[in-house]
């Protein structure tokens, strides 16, 4: 229920997204990656406040269900950015795709991290907590904690992007 309703999501996003867009204009990249970044950034946010209110906010095993989420979001934006420009997937332009999910990241995952460096000055007992599950100890305070974010998420949708785009080119060569 949930993939067909994603898939269905997704393909409104795209008759709207070629309605709205075309090729000439060249605010595409940009349209695709804040539609998408704050769809991710609003899942981040939403997955860490479910978590936080059920009593399981330091736990740091729920960053894989953020990379698989940040995957999915970024696997979205660069088929959306492929599918309305066919002809840089066949020219083999992968840093059309590359910055596409570069930019998502960057929307997603920054605003998630400011958002956290704001919560976790809010909350200082998840900070403690936090700080005394860390190697780093009292160097660790909310803004590095936002440095470490923002760098895990930046350097996940870069390789993620990369791997992405080069599946998009195989698999655009095979058909």
């Amino acid at each position: 229920m949930v993939l067909f309703f994603f898939t269905i999501s997704s393909e409104i996003n795209l008759v709207i997204m070629n309605l709205l867009l075309t090729k000439e204009n060249p605010s595409l990249m940009n349209a695709i990656a804040i539609r998408t970044g704050l769809f991710m950034m609003f899942g981040f946010i939403i997955f860490f406040l479910i978590m936080y209110w059920m009593g399981y906010g330091s736990r740091g095993e729920f960053h894989l269900f953020n990379g698989l989420f940040q995957i999915f979001c970024l696997y979205r934006a660069i088929r959306t950015y492929y599918i309305l420009n066919p002809d840089d997937i066949l020219k083999g332009n992968y840093l059309y795709g590359v910055a596409q999910g570069l930019r998502t990241s960057v929307i997603g995952v920054g605003g998630f991290a400011l958002l956290m460096t704001l919560f976790l000055y809010w909350d200082t007992d998840l900070m403690d907590t936090i700080r005394l599950s860390s190697s780093m100890g009292d160097s660790l305070n909310p803004f590095t904690a936002n440095l470490f974010i923002l760098t895990e998420g930046l350097a996940i949708g870069l390789i993620v992007s990369y791997i992405l785009t080069r599946l998009f080119e195989v698999a655009s060569k095979m058909i």
